[in-house]
């Protein structure tokens, strides 16, 4: 049997850490003619309806998109995904803006020389941080 267990919280504040979460989307093409956005915005409704939501979430095994959807039973059945929801709950939306990509860049090796015991965890915070800095700010030069 497998389980998952919630991020551990911060003994020393009490906190629990907020992990950055990140929703799977739809977005509407700019270019879809008018005569057709009426179509496109009801496939859209059908896609994120509670049902086919549940339904999807629950054959993939993956949380549901919708809030009202993670009382549904499977969820509380599930061990993995109640803590995985639970996880979800005390993470912070990841923002929609291109210097992320700059940032999971610069954390990949930083922390393999961590886990390969060539840099220390603080040093790896550091550089992290100098890196993410300079590469936003070549992004806007």
């Amino acid at each position: 049997s497998i389980g998952l267990a919630c991020i551990p919280r911060v003994s020393e504040t009490g906190l629990w850490p907020s992990p950055m979460t990140s929703p799977l989307g739809y977005s509407i093409n700019v270019n879809v003619p008018p005569s057709r956005k009426e179509r496109v915005l009801d496939l859209l409704g059908f896609l994120t309806a509670a049902l086919q939501v549940g339904e999807v979430s629950h054959e993939l095994g993956a949380l549901p998109s919708r809030k009202d959807v993670a009382a549904w039973p499977y969820i509380e059945q599930d061990p993995v995904l109640r803590s995985s929801w639970s996880q979800l709950e005390k993470g912070s939306p990841m923002p929609v803006v291109p210097e992320m990509r700059v940032i999971w860049d610069v954390l990949r090796p930083a922390y393999q020389q961590v886990l390969a015991g060539k840099m220390a965890p603080d040093e790896a915070g550091l550089w992290m941080q100098k890196q993410a800095l300079r590469k936003i700010e070549e992004m806007h030069q």
